[in-house]
Formats: structure tokens, sequence, C-alpha cells
């Protein structure tokens, strides 16, 4: 994608305040009522906020070189700290210009092509002299909006709260008895700022193969969820972006729990799949971002799935987005579809409207089982 040619900087903060908002909405009433309003801001403004990137030009090497036409090409890589986010969205004082990379979560990936050294030297350079006046005027955009994030999430919670606490009043002015928990903890710590990567524990069978909890599973699953409600809740933001667009988004979030360890494109087995969060040399979890386009659509898309899971690999996901009118006919040809797959083994049972769990079978290995969560939202144009 081209380097700061995505989101223009006003919809990237209007959908930073709704996901915050978004966020406090899920906050329960116990741990609202017993937690300090000005302690708590901190959380949901540090997993949301815009962190600026450093970007480490004098860093820069070639990864790949090879021949092109009559001269040659070379892929520079140069190394950034900070959000990978930012990097995607088209500040208000664009001039444009900037080149076409390959994002990580690490470096971004540029590819120059020419038959002398003095050729390439100089688009290099006038390149680095774009992104280092766009990446200013991002900033410049972005200097005010950790204050403004902070007050969005400061009213979220307030509001949260004094709606708990009307509430509570109601019941108790009702002069009736309320029945109360047996040890109920007085006060609610906050939760943690960012989730450290989990350790995998071994299978039993088979002593230092990774697996990984169902929790931590379920735990990367809400956060996607999470994730495409502020889509859901906000069309108009996202209504022209494509599947590599929306998975730029989920892979922010996942890389704000999972701390740079989620990325996409990322070669697995037969190919590159769409979003892998990977500890160390475990894979936790794989999935692939598909719109929804029909049933043979869907079927490709749990071959591709399929292609990418290795041996090791015991969870994955199918994350589907719906642009269709008729949403419960999409959800309703899921689960039908998918016993169709000669990989299909059976279906477990999911408490969810949108969301559908299977046991499959590896290609390579029939008897080796592994779980595909299927999860769909309705993004609409």
């Amino acid at each position: 994608m081209i380097l700061f040619g995505g989101t223009d900087m006003y919809t990237a903060k209007m959908a930073k305040l709704k996901a915050i908002v978004a966020e406090v909405e899920q906050y329960t009433s116990d741990y609202v009522l017993g937690v300090d309003v000005e302690k708590t801001v901190e959380y949901p403004w540090r997993k949301h906020r815009f962190e600026m990137p450093i970007i480490y030009f004098d860093k820069k090497v070639i990864v790949e070189q090879g021949e092109s036409g009559n001269g040659v090409y070379v892929k520079l890589s140069i190394p950034y700290e900070g959000s990978r986010e930012v990097l995607a969205i088209r500040p208000t004082m664009s001039q444009g210009g900037c080149p076409d990379a390959e994002i990580t979560a690490s470096d971004f990936r540029i590819k120059y092509t020419g038959d002398s050294p003095r050729l390439i030297s100089g688009v290099i350079e006038r390149n680095i002299r774009t992104i280092e006046n766009t990446l200013r005027n991002a900033a410049n955009d972005l200097k005010d909006f950790d204050t403004e994030l902070q007050g969005r999430a400061r009213t979220a919670i307030q509001q949260r709260r004094n709606k708990f606490q009307s509430n509570k009043r109601i019941v108790e002015d009702l002069g009736i008895p309320i029945l109360r928990r047996e040890q109920s903890p007085p006060t609610y710590p906050a939760p943690e700022l960012r989730r450290k990567p989990p350790v995998a524990p071994p299978l039993p069978d088979r002593p230092g193969e990774p697996a990984v909890e169902l929790a931590e599973y379920e735990h990367i699953l809400e956060i996607i969820a999470s994730m495409v409600k502020v889509m859901e809740c906000s069309p108009k933001a996202f209504a022209h972006m494509d599947e590599e667009d929306l998975r730029d988004h989920i892979l922010v979030h996942l890389n704000g729990h999972y701390q740079g360890q989620a990325t996409g494109e990322t070669f697995n087995a037969g190919g590159k799949t769409d979003i892998l969060v990977r500890v160390k040399d475990a894979n936790l979890f794989i999935a692939e971002c598909k719109f929804w386009d029909g049933k043979k659509y869907y079927l490709d898309s749990m071959d591709q799935l399929l292609g990418y899971v290795t041996w090791r690999d015991t969870k994955t996901a199918i994350i589907i987005f719906n642009r269709q009118k008729k949403f419960s006919a999409v959800l309703a040809q899921i689960p039908a579809v998918t016993k169709e797959h000669p990989s299909y083994k059976s279906e477990v049972d999911y408490k969810s409207d949108t969301r559908f769990r299977f046991v499959m079978k590896n290609a390579n290995d029939p008897e080796k089982e592994f779980l595909m969560t299927v999860t769909a939202f309705d993004v609409p144009t």
C-alpha cells in the first residue's frame, strides 16, 4: 500500500473516538462503580491512542536484490517503532508522492529499480524527504488528539457510571431486600494496559509441542469482534475499504494486546495468511478475512485456510465481512456449506448468532484436527 495513502485523518480520528466509547460500553456495572474514573481512563486511552512512529532511516538495509530490465532492483527495509496504523493514514496537509511499501509491525519495505547507483540513490533520498515531511504533518494533526481521546474516555466512563448509579437508586428505592453475592470484592482492579504474549503450554501427548488454551483463542476472537463492531456502527468510515484495509484495522488492535506479534500477509505452510498471531516459533492463531460472495467463494476460502494450516496449528478462523442486504440469509448458509467441505468433521455447540465453530481435519493428515471459528460481520456500504 502507499505510505500515508489510506484513510483520511478526520475519518481515522472519528473511528478512534467511536472505538473508545464502544470499549467503555462493555464495562460492567460492578467494575465501573468500583474503580476510580481518572485511573481507569488510562486503559482505554492507551489501547486506542495513535502512537506516532519513529522511523530509523539511518538503519535502512537492502533485504532483496536482482535484475530488472537493463538494470537492477533493490528492496529496502526501513525499521520503525510506534503505530503501524499512522503510516496508513493520510494527513490533512498531504502533498502525496509517498512510495508504495510493504508495511509490517517493525519495518516497511520499498522497491527501487534503475540502471545506475546515482539514479536509485536520488529516488531514495527524495522518498525519504517526502516521508519525513508527511510524518511531520501527521504529527501536527495528532498533537492534541491524545487529550481529546482521554476526554472522550473520561466522559464515557462517567456517563456509564452515572447510568449505573441511577439504576441502582431505582432498585434500592423499591424497598425490597437485595440478595447480595457472598464475598464480593469491594473494589475492582483496572485491567492490564497491554496484554503480554501468552506462553503456550505443551500438548499432553506430545511434549514440547505448542498449543493454545481455549481462553486465549476466545480472547483473540473478542478483540476482533470488538474492532469490527466499531465498523458495523460506523459504516461511512469503512464503506469503501477493501479486505486488506479492514484486516489492517484488526491487526492494529491485535498488536495493542500482543505487542507486535500479529502480522498480515505472512507466509505459513502453503501461502500468505491474512492474520497470524505468533509467539516465538508457535502459531497461536491463523485467520483469513473475506467478503461474502456466495457458496463457492466461501468453500474456496476454506481451501485457502487449510493450505496455511500446518500439522502443529490448532486454532484458526475465517472472518467474513458481509456487504449484501440479506445478512440473515448469509448466516443461515455458513453451517450448511461448511459441512459440505471434505475436511469438515463436526460442529461445536457455540451460543452465538453470528459465530460458528467447527472441528476440521488437517488436509495432509486426517487424524489431526483443528478448530475453525467462522465469525461474520455486517459491514454495509
